[in-house]
């Protein structure tokens, strides 16, 4: 079952700061969930992410480490589980944006 899921942000908190890696905890409520947007479906996450490029704003290829929490916490690379991080932009001082997909065989 293919599950994608588009975020609304509500709450995101740094957890850490090691060396120029950091690692953020984020929750928020409304996702789309085989192809319908349920307003009332809660998650999180959280990832860890370095700054390569030095401009304060963190992108794909900055990610280090994701882990995304629906109902429970996703265990990807497992032989029948897919999961795809396509889109994420965090800027510390605005929004983060993310396109997060799981599908299991």
């Amino acid at each position: 079952m293919l599950k994608k899921i588009a975020a609304c942000v509500l709450a995101l908190s740094a957890l850490t700061a090691q060396a120029a890696e950091q690692a953020y905890e984020f929750s928020y409520t409304g996702a789309i969930l085989d192809g319908v947007w349920d307003a009332t479906a809660s998650t999180g996450g959280k990832f860890i992410v370095d700054d390569l490029n030095g401009d304060g704003v963190f992108t794909l290829p900055e990610v280090k480490s994701f882990t995304y929490k629906f109902p429970a916490e996703q265990h990807c690379g497992e032989e029948r589980i897919t999961c795809t991080l396509s889109t994420f932009n965090y800027d510390p001082k605005g929004t983060l944006n993310l396109w997060y997909s799981y599908s299991e065989r």
